[in-house]
């Protein structure tokens, strides 16, 4: 661990938490996301869609583009990708996602 914060917490950096699971994933919205792993950091690009309609359920989304990726056996920068596409697939859309 890297330290306690003021009130007690204990504060871990990214490099804490790598050692401890297969990858850290942060999503920066329309900044894309950025995975981190033992071996390094890479910088996924956000899918542009074609229009930004509603963003309820994009995490949502975001987060079945990781399963996938990660139910098939994908390397970490086409999940990324693919979750990628499926929180803009949402967004063009108003309302949470559809069966």
């Amino acid at each position: 661990m890297s330290g306690v914060c003021c009130n007690k917490r204990p504060v871990f950096t990214v490099s804490d938490i790598t050692a401890r699971v297969e990858a850290l994933v942060v999503t920066r919205g329309a900044e894309g996301s950025v995975v981190y792993t033992k071996g390094g950091t890479l910088t996924v690009p956000c899918a542009r869609p074609k229009t930004v309609v509603d963003p309820t359920g994009c995490g949502d989304a975001y987060r079945a583009g990781l399963i996938h990726g990660l139910l098939h056996g994908l390397d970490w920068e086409t999940t990324g990708r693919v979750a990628s596409l499926m929180g803009a697939i949402k967004i063009e859309s108003r309302g949470p996602q559809k069966p």
